[in-house]
């Protein structure tokens, strides 16, 4: 779903399974409830018919995709390293 998020390609979705993880509202998709499919319906014609909604859920998509690859992910590793070490740090230190 992130190489979607990343081309600007998934914006509706049920809210279910991986996609609540990372899948905002109104934010980076057009959510709707697990088997409502009048409420999938009416995402799918709103997002149709409304492209400046399209183009900011996709950059939305886009943007979180982003956050959620390997640099990001690399980068939080290596962060959370650095606090631990402080941590051990100022614990030997006390």
């Amino acid at each position: 779903m992130s190489a979607a998020f990343l081309r600007e390609a998934l914006l509706a979705a049920a809210q279910l399974g991986d996609v609540i993880f990372f899948a905002e509202h109104g934010a980076n998709a057009w959510l709707a409830p697990p088997g409502d499919t009048a409420a999938f319906t009416q995402a799918l014609g709103r997002l149709l018919s409304t492209p400046a909604l399209r183009a900011r859920l996709g950059e939305g998509a886009r943007v979180t995709a982003q956050g959620r690859g390997w640099d990001a992910i690399y980068d939080g590793l290596f962060e959370e390293y650095a606090r631990v070490a402080a941590c051990r740090r100022e614990d030997r230190a006390a």
